[in-house]
């Protein structure tokens, strides 16, 4: 996720505030790009959701950030 032009923002948006990608975790909501990498169908997230919500329970972050239209 965030590669290209959407990658080189967040990378600097995060060096305001003294962060690198490395010091970070990032994920999706959908595990997988949707066929002809169209948007995510609202059954599509809801089937992905236990696998997000694992993620978040083994990585306990204390912070969550959602970016983008789909967060």
């Amino acid at each position: 996720p965030f590669v290209g032009a959407s990658g080189n923002f967040l990378n600097e948006l995060l060096g305001t505030i003294g962060l690198k990608r490395e010091d970070v975790y990032i994920s999706n909501v959908v595990k997988y790009r949707p066929p002809e990498n169209r948007d995510p169908t609202p059954e599509e997230k809801e089937q992905c959701m236990p696998w997000l919500q694992l993620e978040i329970a083994i990585i306990k972050p204390r912070v969550i950030c959602t970016l983008g239209r789909h967060s």
